[in-house]
């Protein structure tokens, strides 16, 4: 690593888990994407985020719709 600056380390730690050989303590896809490097990114960025973000959105807005019919 050729700089000690935070997202250096945060890069470092993220490819290092990466390229673990062995396939049980390898870093899966949703953990490398929520992973402390992303973090900063923009919502708009993380899609994976707003996928969830997206659903639980719609979820309320059933549950709103159905709590309203009730009446």
């Amino acid at each position: 690593m050729m700089s000690e600056d935070e997202d250096h380390r945060q890069l470092f730690d993220l490819i290092s888990r990466m390229l673990e050989y062995e396939p049980t303590h390898r870093i899966t896809l949703t953990d490398a994407l929520d992973h402390q490097f992303f973090c900063k990114l923009p919502l708009e960025y993380r899609l994976h985020e707003m996928d969830k973000y997206n659903k639980s959105e719609s979820k309320n807005s059933l549950r709103e719709r159905s709590h309203s019919l009730s009446r």
